[in-house]
């Protein structure tokens, strides 16, 4: 971010309160077979879910310590091996529906990728985070959507770094206030180049923090806290750039519900 950004802060000491709201049971990614082309798509992104472990991301902070301006903002750390970030970058340019995907035994932030946004009078990004209760574990939940060419933008920075071949996570590409696709307020990312042996090292690299949840953890109920999914872009926060569009009732883009999701295989858990 150039001379914006100043200070970094990524906390790296164990969390007991993480620890304690994380389960061990295998956790369920969700796909939305009604919003897809053909059954193909469907098998091909089913397929993704039982055989290819997505990135990791991790929750840590970034602050912009100035002399005229201080605030901190959320700003999630990708992990990821080569093959990894080739298979996300696909999905990202190919899905059709929504997909749901909670964190498997490395951690991280569970993923909610929207459909894409059709109707915009421009294009656009929108990562938001959520604190969801899902598969008898708090966690929180990173959520994308945008128009087709956000989420190309999106997938080029994963293909840029896999192509870069530098096998060294300090080489990173962010995606924060200085692209002009991003809405603001939004999650910054930070996606750190791919390593072969990024499994092994993950628990070096981004061990368990106290950012990995909200400080106020103590008070919230999980039987009061069910999940509830997004019934359209305009349940989001923030000034969606939505055109109206009488085909789709409602009023536009925004009123468009997103299909119900069903259940596909869980996600392979990681192996020592």
């Amino acid at each position: 971010m150039g001379s914006r950004r100043f200070l970094l802060v990524l906390l790296r000491w164990p969390s007991p309160q993480a620890e304690q709201v994380v389960d061990t049971k295998p956790l369920e990614p969700i796909l939305s077979p009604t919003n897809f082309t053909s059954t193909s798509r469907l098998v091909s992104q089913q397929t993704f879910a039982e055989n290819m472990k997505t990135p990791v991301f991790k929750r840590r902070s970034m602050a912009f310590d100035m002399g005229n301006y201080y605030a901190t903002n959320t700003d999630v750390w990708v992990f990821g091996s080569p093959a990894q970030y080739s298979e996300f970058a696909k999905l990202l340019t190919s899905h059709k529906g929504i997909l749901r995907i909670p964190a498997d035994d490395r951690g991280g932030m569970d993923l909610l990728i929207l459909p894409v946004a059709h109707h915009a009078f421009r294009n656009f990004m929108v990562i938001h985070e959520r604190l969801v209760h899902q598969n008898g574990r708090f966690n929180m939940e990173l959520i994308v959507g945008g128009s087709e060419v956000g989420f190309k933008s999106l997938a080029k920075i994963f293909r840029t770094l896999v192509r870069r071949r530098m096998q060294d996570v300090d080489d990173h590409i962010h995606f924060d206030s200085d692209d002009e696709l991003l809405i603001l307020p939004s999650v910054f990312l930070n996606v750190r180049a791919p390593i072969d042996d990024i499994d092994s090292r993950l628990a070096e690299l981004a061990p368990p923090s106290p950012l990995d949840l909200l400080p106020d953890m103590k008070w919230r109920d999980p039987e009061l806290w069910t999940y509830e999914p997004l019934e359209d872009y305009e349940s989001l926060y923030g000034r969606l750039p939505l055109t109206p569009n009488s085909e789709q009732g409602g009023g536009g883009n925004a009123h468009q519900h997103f299909p119900h999701t069903s259940t596909a295989p869980a996600m392979p858990r990681a192996t020592p």
